[in-house]
């Protein structure tokens, strides 16, 4: 569960988890908006993995996926 309220304010999908729920590009239910790290994870996984160096892997990922969303025009 997340100590902050945003995700529930901007509506985004949560996993029941409590953690956002993104797809494998970090994108998040509300276009536009990523999320990575111990904040959120994929559905296929029961909760998400906190892992510093996962959370920096996820990091980088999702910040590629935003940079060529950006480039796509998109």
């Amino acid at each position: 569960m997340q100590a902050t309220p945003f995700a529930e304010q901007l509506g985004l999908a949560l996993n029941p988890s409590g953690a956002v729920r993104v797809d494998e590009h970090g994108r998040t239910s509300l276009p536009g908006v990523y999320a990575a790290g111990d904040l959120a994870h994929v559905p296929a996984l029961a909760t998400p993995v906190p892992s510093i160096a996962q959370a920096v892997a996820a990091g980088s990922m999702v910040g590629g996926c935003v940079v060529a969303n950006l480039v796509d025009g998109g």
